[in-house]
């Protein structure tokens, strides 16, 4: 043994040297999937318009006879109260929402067409629901009772039952008011029909007691009846006359409301509101008639009645009256009589041949459609029948006139114009499907013979026939504005204008599409943006203005017909104004060469030049953008070379003002330059538009500005004296200034904004210093004052001031209001990023207020997966684990087609981590155990007894079949179950899902079958799902997700008990997940928090002695075996070297052997083995956070249970959190987080977003993530969990959500959320004052925390800003967390609280001004003589701040002054009079000048001390910066601003010399031109330093660039030289820009579109 025994181990202690360690490493690197699946929200029916009914027979006045006298409620009526907010309803209606109670009858009757419409629907299938003789009647009557003033209006609908009485017209009470009142506020949709409980409830506005009586063939007759005080009742009719069908409203009208008794008013609203109601509207009408009745034996003689006849006419009575003795006496009297009177006897103009219409009733139709009763026709309609494939009929409409909240509400209404019918019964008017949003302007109605009627209106929404019709609706809707275009004689050519002339309609179709583009234009642009497949048609029917056009509208036809021979591209600029435009420097040459520009002057052409690249073959060209090229020049390469040493001298003096080159330009001819932007990035105006939205975030703007580039004209007189100057000395500091002045005015000439308008503006006063020969060195006069700060809250503006202000808050909100009139809670309107997004910023969040909750009903369910352990069930097993086919003798069942899109979507789209499906799975599981939990609340026997009450989720690994099970003992699912749960999205859901998933992302929904569950299609081929309820037998559902599943009763499968076991047939490439640490690893990551214990059946390695057999190795050989065993392992070279160690010498290990070998053979022979054993191990045994007590509770564990809630697993801490526990009426436990981040998107979707950060519990069994009710939208950044134990659980969660805890918990929360971030603050050391500072620097922590606040701000600032206007209860807890800098703040953010101790003695207001940025407001002006007199004033510096100052009017009784606004007195000087009389012929002349500028005065100035003057605002109207920001809205309409824009006040320098010199040379001349021309300049200077746009910046420009040439020694008629060049235009598409274009034109698309 020996011999070879020394050669093995050395050979095994080589190898274990050479051989590599293969120790296993495994690295659980799970992705968090953002991508996780939505679930859908589902979809009800509508509760609808149930019907009304009247009875006309006579022999029921004895029944009716008590109903009829009396007003109260019966006494033995089952009584109902109504919830609390049908009282803030019934006030709404009545008193604010109806101006006209004419509409009451319009709802009515639309009330009983929608009723009329569902029996007739449902008469589809089922004939028998309709009755005979009289009830199959489909019809509206109306009938009056003068005698006890009641109106009638009876149908014979669907009806009611009692649970339909109940439900329908309590309804509102329930759950629909907030809804109704918010899209009252946001969309004004005032009108929606067929809807119990909106429009049913205008009767009270001509009744004071109403009565329904309905009949539903499921049910007796009932009455309804209410005074609208709070209550009705419900009993059983046995008053009236049995209707058959249907329903009888009964209106006991108001003494105030008697007109609505008179048949003729009826008649005209009928006529008026309801004419082509779809069923005859009959009126029992009266009718006087002749009748002959037998006469009185009293009444006068023929004797008697003939004593005045003549002769001749008694002889000829005489003759008959032998005959009339034969006959009975009669005579005629009027007889008023009652029939029936069809009302709207018009057939429906769709249904009719369009030939026969006549355009008086296409007007008439479209008067009651658009419910628009003017006396405008409607600018064109289209009336088609479609045929082929899909059939159908529709009338299209483009209305007269734009609703005004049109664009305001673009992309957050809904709201649909168009009627959708099939084969004449109505289906809906919110079917968006039918016409894209741009279109959503047209008016009309489809009539579909094609799509199918016995569906659900979901699965009609999903109808392929949907898409063909809407797509023949775009082109017919596109054909009819385009025509309209044609008939237009102004859009026509000269020749087709004449023919059009001489028609007769074509006067009144004269500047028809003029009027069309000044309304819907905007629409044509979106459409543009929006729809790729019809983009060149809607270019066809573009307009805009042209350099030629002469102000008429220009389309892209008759540009290109005029194109100039040669041109290849189209050329066009952007602005703010056509005006501006058309003095642009960049038009200069294309103008003098005689080419046309198109002027885009709407903020939303900037995005539509971004998706329109070319039009019929011809490209688009900025003329502001590099890549222009006009002419070619024979001296260009000697001009370039000329001016080389002075465009590297520029390029170097602007190297700190973003300029990427300086070049000869080929596109000016009189100004001496230029800056234009690179190809791909923002233009000027895009800057600016950008610069402008409220809601944006300027740093992710940075990478989309476009590179600058400086282009001069080497032919202007400037700048080649510039140019001699710089050659001559280039160090000479009056050229580098002269040089920076003309820079800065090209820019802004160019439009871009200046970064620094004060520095520009000294340069411009010191050019009229020279030009006025006033010394440099002249400074501003010292003045005499009295150090005293107050605002003219004193004299004439102190008493009027308390009356002001109210109706100025009044003001504002009124101009702040949605269109309708309706005042959301004092609203504002701001246009968020791209003037997409829309703030609605309601000033008071009434945590009181009634809110409507979204529906949350029972889970579809997760419900529970399960997994047996026994190992008696193999052999049952066995065909089920061997075989992936569907089992032959199961039921088979279709999914519906859209589950194989699902499949697809979320196996190659949503879910790029694998991982996600075990989380969903589990997170299933919860929530089925959630749901048994619940039901044991209140009968504990659902649990059963032994392993089935343990409340857990079992997880069992297959190796060899490949097989992960994952199993609960939750509620289990039945076969109907199975068939719903797992077919659900099929059914309804995928579109909705889809819809979500696309708009708000929100794809971690869980406890969701259907939707989470079919990620296990990840990482299996073959799904079994086993599951076992309480009421049914055990079922196997099973599929390979190839568009089929079955189901069959299971007789293979151990019984479960109850619950849901789910098996997993992993796919080849998914095998990983077999692997127990890499399970172990998912759930620690994803489901640690589950509140049920998670076991995963777990191997273990035990070491067990066992008889050793005869024929063993013996120990020699069992040790060289162990060490090959050992190397071919890979155990760590260290292990070998031990066991090396250990070894002794030869001599010595025989004489041990000998010596141990004689009492081992006294012992029986045993041998030590590694066994496997397996047992549940428990994955989750950390207790949930928020049960805990917070003391006992690390930072660490908040980090990891923030990180797990969030779905964050990233290294980052959360700022702050607040765990407490609240008692009281009201018990709760919750768990709040601040962030470490803010979303990318939490600002670009604020109003359009409804997720929710926030889960709810109640005693620990999960209810929602979805109750938005919890927190106000401001604070929907923050994330936790609230779990309730004073909410009910034994309700719906429909009552849940209205129950009065709620919002109990909401104002706590609110509260909590505030401490918490105010807590933040405090701790900060940046925070605090200098004692409580250093205090806090003292502690253990105080460095992890300073600036955490500073970075609070930097990411959730903006949300305490919207708190403010939104949540007026916590406006000032909201203030005082606020930050801001400051004059004084040297940088660093300051509070309000910090301002206000540092105020100047005397100081009453706070000081603030408003602007784009830090920088410029340091150097504003307006702060010049506070400054001088140490007053800090704050900046604010974003746009939403003009919004927040409207709301924070005061602060600790302080009120809040803007600076650069009327109303500021600083100090008392003693020469105040004397100078306002002394330069009164000054400030009068100046008005005089400035008579066209929009000037409302000039005076003397109390806030400068080195300017000379500044333009100010009138107090409540908008600053500079206001105005700027409403300029560049994108969906704004400009027209509607003007009224808000403050009045402009030019405020002078007294003591400035300029302004003393030029008072001097007007007292003068008061007629001298350069005088006028120098006032001139110094106010548009003070315009542009005091923060307003320029109208004319060419005019502004010229008079700088003379100032310049005075400065420059240049003679002022020096002019500029004439360019050679071939007349030639061009874009560099040419070299290696050709060659690249192709490829980038695709990239820069796609990343604009990535951008919007």
């Amino acid at each position: 043994m020996r011999k070879w025994t020394y050669p093995a181990f050395l050979f095994l202690l080589c190898l274990l040297f050479l051989l590599p360690d293969q120790g296993r490493k495994i690295q659980a690197n799970a992705e968090v999937d953002l991508d996780a699946p939505v679930d859908p929200p589902k979809v009800e029916e509508k509760i609808g318009a149930v019907p009304h009914g009247l009875t006309t027979d006579s022999n029921v006045a004895k029944r009716e006879a008590e109903s009829i006298s009396r007003r109260t409620l019966r006494a033995n009526a089952e009584k109902f109260e109504f919830q609390a907010e049908v009282s803030r309803l019934m006030d709404i209606i009545i008193n604010s929402l109806y101006s006209n109670k004419d509409i009451f009858l319009r709802e009515l009757i639309s009330n009983a067409s929608d009723a009329l419409d569902k029996i007739r629907f449902l008469a589809l299938t089922d004939k028998e629901v309709l009755g005979e003789g009289d009830d199959a009647k489909l019809e509206i009557q109306i009938k009056l009772d003068k005698e006890n003033k009641i109106l009638s209006i009876r149908d014979r609908g669907i009806g009611m039952t009692k649970e339909d009485l109940v439900k329908n017209l309590g309804t509102i009470a329930k759950s629909g008011t907030s809804a109704f009142v918010e899209k009252m506020q946001t969309s004004g949709d005032l009108n929606l029909i067929g809807q119990f409980g909106v429009g049913f409830y205008s009767v009270y506005l001509v009744a004071d007691y109403v009565e329904v009586i309905s009949k539903h063939n499921d049910d007796k007759q009932y009455v309804w009846e209410s005074k609208a005080d709070g209550a009705f009742a419900i009993s059983e009719d046995q008053w009236n006359e049995p209707l058959g069908r249907g329903t009888e409203i009964r209106l006991h009208l108001r003494d105030e409301a008697q007109e609505y008794l008179d048949e003729y008013k009826l008649k005209e609203l009928v006529k008026k509101y309801s004419e082509f109601i779809n069923f005859p509207i009959h009126l029992w009408a009266s009718k006087e008639v002749d009748e002959e009745v037998p006469a009185d034996e009293d009444e006068p003689s023929e004797d008697e009645e003939s004593a005045s006849k003549s002769p001749e006419e008694e002889d000829e009575e005489d003759s008959e009256k032998d005959e009339d003795d034969k006959k009975p006496k009669t005579k005629t009297v009027k007889k008023t009589t009652y029939e029936w009177e069809l009302l709207n006897d018009m057939k429906a103009v769709w249904l009719r041949n369009p030939k026969e219409v006549t355009d008086e009733e296409y007007t008439k139709f479209y008067h009651s459609l658009a419910k628009d009763f003017g006396d405008e026709k409607p600018m064109s309609w289209s009336h088609f029948n479609a045929e082929g494939d899909v059939e159908f009929k529709a009338v299209l409409y483009v209305p007269p006139k734009a609703p005004q909240d049109l664009y305001e509400s673009y992309y957050n209404s809904n709201k649909s114009n168009l009627k959708l019918y099939v084969r004449r019964v109505f289906i809906s008017d919110e079917f968006d499907e039918l016409l894209p949003k741009y279109l959503s302007f047209l008016k009309g109605i489809v009539d579909s013979d094609t799509l199918p009627l016995n569906v659900s209106r979901e699965m009609l929404q999903q109808h392929s026939s949907l898409k063909t019709i809407k797509k023949k609706l775009i082109r017919k809707a596109l054909d009819m504005i385009r025509k309209l275009a044609e008939e237009d004689p102004d859009e026509s050519n000269d020749k087709d204008k004449k023919d059009i002339e001489e028609s007769s309609d074509g006067n009144e179709k004269k500047g028809q599409y003029a009027k069309f583009w000044n309304e819907f234009g905007k629409s044509i642009k979106l459409g543009i943006i929006e729809d790729a497949t019809n983009r060149n048609r809607l270019a066809k029917l573009l307009r805009f203005e042209t350099s030629k056009s002469d102000g008429k509208l220009t389309s892209l036809d008759q540009y290109i017909s005029r194109m100039k021979s040669g041109q290849k591209d189209i050329f066009y600029i952007t602005g703010s104004s056509k005006e501006q435009l058309e003095k642009s420097p960049f038009l200069e040459r294309l103008t003098k060469k005689n080419y046309e520009v198109i002027f885009f002057t709407d903020p939303v052409d900037e995005y539509l030049m971004q998706y329109l690249m070319d039009y019929e073959d011809r490209k688009f060209q900025n003329v502001s953008k590099e890549g222009l090229k006009i002419g070619k020049d024979s001296k260009d390469k000697e001009l370039k070379e000329s001016f080389k040493d002075l465009t590297k001298w520029w390029k170097g003096t602007l190297a700190s003002e973003n300029i990427d080159d300086v070049k000869i330009s080929n596109r000016l001819a009189d100004s001496p330059c230029v800056v234009v932007t690179s190809k791909y990035g923002w233009s000027a105006n895009m800057e600016r538009i950008m610069q402008s939205q409220t809601l944006s975030d300027a740093n992710k703007q940075a990478y989309m500005r476009g590179k600058r580039v400086l282009e001069i004209n080497p032919r202007h007189p400037i700048i080649k004296e510039l140019r001699e100057r710089v050659v001559k000395d280039p160090e000479d500091e009056a050229v580098k200034q002269t040089a920076q002045l003309i820079y800065q005015t090209a820019l802004m000439e160019s439009g871009f904004t200046l970064n620094d308008p004060k520095e520009f503006a000294t340069r411009i006063y010191s050019s009229v210093k020279n030009s006025l020969k006033i010394s440099p060195d002249a400074t501003v006069e010292e003045e005499d004052d009295v150090e005293e700060v107050e605002t003219e809250s004193s004299s004439k503006e102190t008493e009027s001031s308390s009356k002001n202000e109210e109706v100025y808050e009044e003001d504002v909100k009124d101009e702040l209001r949605d269109t309708k009139g309706e005042e959301t809670k004092e609203g504002v309107e701001m246009r968020a990023s791209v003037g997409v997004g829309k703030i609605q910023a309601n000033a008071e969040v009434d945590s009181d207020a009634p809110v409507d909750p979204p529906k949350v009903e029972d889970k579809i369910g997760a419900v529970p997966h399960g997994l047996t352990t026994d190992s008696d069930v193999a052999k049952r097993e066995a065909e089920s684990i061997s075989r992936r086919t569907l089992r032959a003798n199961a039921e088979k069942f279709e999914f519906q087609a859209e589950v194989s899109r699902l499949m697809d979507i979320i196996i190659n789209s949503l879910y790029s981590n694998k991982d996600i499906f075990l989380r969903e799975l589990i997170s299933n599981a919860s929530d089925a155990l959630d749901k048994i939990r619940f039901l044991a609340l209140t009968d504990k026997e659902v649990l059963g007894e032994g392993d089935d009450a343990k409340l857990e989720i079992q997880i069992k690994l297959d190796k060899e079949n490949k097989i992960l099970s994952i199993r609960d003992r939750g509620i289990g699912m039945t076969k109907e179950d199975l068939v719903k749960n797992l077919g659900t999205i099929a059914k309804s859901g995928t579109s909705a899902f889809v819809e979500k998933m696309q708009t708000s992302g929100d794809l971690n929904l869980i406890g969701q079958f259907g939707v989470g569950f079919y990620s296990v299609y990840l990482v299996a081929d073959y799904v079994e799902v086993i599951s076992k309820h309480n009421d049914d037998k055990q079922y196997v559902w099973e599929s390979k997700a190839d568009g089929a599943f079955a189901i069959s009763e299971d007789q293979w499968n151990e019984p479960l008990g109850r619950g849901t076991e789910i098996r997993l047939h992993l796919r080849d490439e998914a095998q990983e997940y077999l692997d127990e640490y890499k399970l172990k690893e998912l759930v620690k990551k994803y489901s640690e928090f589950i509140n049920f214990p998670i076991h995963l059946w777990a191997s273990k390695e035990v070491d067990e002695e066992v008889p050793a057999d005869e024929d063993e190795p013996s120990e020699d050989e069992e040790f060289i075996v162990h060490m090959i065993s050992i190397s071919c392992s890979s155990l760590t070279v260290k292990y070998t070297l031990m066991r090396t160690a250990e070894s002794k010498s030869p001599e010595e290990e025989d004489e041990e052997e000998d010596s141990e070998k004689e009492e081992d053979e006294k012992k029986p022979k045993t041998k030590t083995v590694k066994k496997t054993t397996y047992e549940w191990e428990l994955l989750n045994d950390v207790k949930a956070v928020w049960l805990r007590n917070p003391k006992e509770v690390t930072d660490e564990e908040y980090t990891k249970f923030y990180h797990s809630l969030a779905k964050d697993f990233g290294d980052e801490k959360p700022m702050s959190w607040s765990h407490f526990n609240a008692e009281g009426d009201v018990e709760f436990k919750a768990v709040l987080y601040v962030p470490p981040k803010a979303p990318q998107d939490l600002y670009e979707s604020y109003y359009n977003s409804k997720k929710s950060n926030l889960k709810l519990y109640v005693r620990r069994v999960f209810i929602s993530d979805e109750f938005d009710e919890l927190l106000p939208k401001y604070l929907s950044f923050l994330k936790g969990i609230v779990d309730s134990d004073t909410l009910p659980l034994n309700v719906s969660r429909e009552m849940l959500q209205q129950h009065s805890s709620l919002k109990t918990i909401k104002k706590k929360l609110i509260r909590k959320a505030l401490d918490m971030i105010r807590k933040l603050a405090e701790e900060d050391p940046d925070e605090s004052n200098d004692k409580d500072k250093k205090d806090i620097e003292e502690s253990s922590d105080s460095n992890e925390k300073k600036g955490q606040y500073a970075k609070f701000w930097n990411e959730f600032g903006k949300s305490i800003k919207l708190g403010i206007i939104e949540d007026a209860t916590n406006r000032n807890r909201l203030a005082k967390l606020l930050r801001f800098e400051t004059s004084k703040s040297d940088g660093k953010l300051t509070s309000l609280d910090q301002y206000i101790s540092r105020m100047k003695s005397g100081q009453k207001d706070i000081f603030y001004i408003t602007g784009s940025s830090k920088e410029q407001l340091e150097k504003s002006p307006f702060l010049e003589r506070l400054t001088k007199k140490n007053y800090e004033v704050i900046f604010f510096t974003d746009p939403v701040d003009e919004y927040l100052m409207q709301y924070l009017m005061d602060y600790e009784d302080r009120k809040f002054q803007n600076v650069s606004k009327e109303g500021l007195k600083i100090g008392k000087d003693s020469k105040d009079k004397e100078l306002k009389e002394s330069f009164k012929d000054l400030t009068k002349w100046w008005k005089g000048t400035l008579a066209s500028e929009n000037i409302d005065d000039v005076k003397i100035s109390n806030r400068l001390a080195d300017s000379p003057c500044v333009v100010v605002t009138s107090k409540y109207g908008w600053s500079a910066n206001m105005e700027r920001i409403m300029q560049s809205q994108t969906l704004s309409d400009a027209n509607k601003q003007a009224y808000m824009r403050g009045k402009r006040v030019l405020e002078i320098n007294p003591r400035h010399p300029i302004i003393k010199e030029l008072r001097e040379r007007v007292v003068k001349d008061p007629e001298d031109e350069a005088v006028k021309q120098t006032a001139q300049l110094i106010y548009q200077t003070a315009l542009m330093e005091s923060g307003f746009t320029l109208n004319d910046p060419k005019e502004f420009a010229t008079r700088i660039y003379s100032s310049v040439k005075n400065s420059l020694k240049i003679s002022p008629d020096a002019t500029v030289e004439e360019d050679e060049d071939v007349e030639e235009v061009e874009t560099e598409s040419s070299s290696k820009e050709t060659e690249s274009s192709s490829k980038n034109e695709e990239v820069h698309e796609e990343d604009v579109k990535d951008e919007l």
